[in-house]
């Protein structure tokens, strides 16, 4: 197996990465490319809000099935998207509390694996920093 990540983008950020691989007697490339964006910001000195947009692509790679849009095959293109969001609060020099959630959705070959193609992950939490 081979991998290579290539990736450059100032702003939002863009990977892809290819994995070289040879099943049985044949190779295939698999390119997976990833694209993102975030934005952190202030309300007040003690607040910050954060949120962040994902987006994940596969497409078909080694792939004798029909890869019809109701296909799940691992090997089938597929999506990911995801948006988070979090609120940060520093209550005190070294304490914090957060709170946030991310909501994913994946569909096609990227669907393989997954239970449900709908997920929405929270989170909380309090921070020590040492």
């Amino acid at each position: 197996m081979i991998l290579v990540e290539t990736s450059s983008v100032p702003v939002a950020r863009r990977s892809t990465t290819q994995i070289l691989t040879a099943p049985l007697l044949t190779q295939a490339i698999k390119s997976f490319h990833v694209v993102w964006v975030g934005a952190k910001y202030a309300i007040m000195t003690d607040l910050d809000i954060t949120a962040a947009y994902y987006f994940n692509y596969q497409p078909t790679y080694a792939a004798p099935v029909n890869c019809s849009p109701a296909t799940t095959s691992p090997t089938c293109h597929g999506t990911l998207n995801a948006v988070s969001l979090l609120a940060d609060w520093q209550f005190e020099k070294k304490f914090d509390a957060y709170a946030g959630f991310m909501f994913s959705q994946v569909n096609g070959g990227l669907a393989s694996g997954f239970l449900n193609n709908n997920t929405f992950s929270p989170t909380a939490g309090l921070r020590f920093r040492f």
